[in-house]
């Protein structure tokens, strides 16, 4: 099991709106000084080590820092600013000890916007990638040469997978889901988005198009090049897609659940590794996804509304 040691961050309590900058940025700050001793420690011993950091300060709904800012974009920037400076504050720790060039580095986020809240202007509804679409850097010197962009679709599965093959790490790894962002079957891949329960819509990217399920009003909305949806891309109700797409996210929501209940349960038949799911010749329908490495025993469910197929993958 992989894990950290220690997590450092302080107690956050209830408070008046009017002091969470002040609040949220005076304990990101006090986190980063735990992080940079404990840093410079592992580095003076020579010790591996494996950190995370958190900061809040980015985190919706962006504040005025000056007073001044109204655009939310400028806003983002300023915030981006703080955030920056203590990364480079870890970088100069890095190279003092010359470990710069001997670690490995990821710069991520958690999601977009995702309230009118956040932005006033926000449409809920369905899945876009505003709320979805997040930055991806990794560092990962005397291994990647020079700088080079990824073209398929990614997601947060797919950071473990690639720092640990990045590690050359192979053991330990039977929950692993997601493929590393270099994979060729990633550009084969169906990638879901779920956020019913915060956005009211739930959705997915395959064959080159993307979908979205709202499922309190049923409508159904399909899309080229990226996730975004307007009222052009709703599909009518009689469509066969309109099928497709709640039937495939209907039934990759019991796949899901039939994936929480045999790790809960403790497969007899071995670890479950993640679904993969690709695309089939034609259409939506014939999508298949399968269980890596293992079948899932007990928990196999069968086709129909609302189940899924499980099988094994080749």
């Amino acid at each position: 099991m992989l894990g950290f040691e220690k997590q450092s961050y302080p107690n956050r309590l209830a408070m008046d709106p009017s002091r969470w900058l002040r609040f949220v940025a005076a304990h990101d700050s006090a986190t980063l000084i735990l992080l940079k001793r404990d840093l410079g420690g592992w580095l003076e011993e020579n010790r591996r080590f494996a950190v995370v950091y958190l900061p809040q300060v980015g985190h919706g709904p962006w504040p005025d820092l000056d007073g001044t800012t109204v655009d939310l974009a400028s806003r983002c920037r300023k915030l981006i600013a703080i955030q920056d400076r203590s990364l480079g504050e870890l970088l100069d720790i890095l190279a003092h000890h010359n470990r710069l060039e001997r670690t490995i580095i990821v710069v991520t986020a958690d999601h977009g916007v995702r309230t009118r809240q956040e932005d006033p202007a926000f449409e809920g509804g369905k899945i876009d990638d505003y709320s979805f679409r997040v930055p991806f850097l990794v560092y990962a010197p005397g291994i990647v040469q020079s700088p080079t962009t990824v073209s398929n679709l990614t997601s947060h599965i797919d950071v473990v997978p690639t720092v640990l093959d990045l590690f050359g790490v192979d053991g330990g790894r039977e929950f692993e889901q997601g493929n590393p962002i270099w994979d060729p079957e990633l550009s084969g891949r169906t990638t879901f988005f779920f956020a019913n329960g915060y956005l009211g819509a739930d959705g997915f990217y395959a064959h080159g198009g993307a979908f979205s399920w709202n499922h309190l009003t049923n409508t159904v909305y399909a899309a080229t090049g990226g996730l975004h949806f307007d009222e052009n891309a709703i599909v009518p109700a009689s469509a066969p897609v309109h099928v497709q797409v709640t039937t495939l996210i209907t039934r990759m929501r019991a796949l899901q659940q039939a994936w929480i209940r045999a790790m809960r349960a403790g497969n007899a038949d071995g670890p479950v590794t993640g679904w993969l799911c690709r695309p089939g010749a034609g259409s939506l329908r014939d999508v298949r996804c399968c269980a890596r490495a293992t079948t899932l025993g007990a928990a196999n469910v069968t086709s129909g509304p609302g189940q899924a197929e499980v099988t094994p993958c080749e």
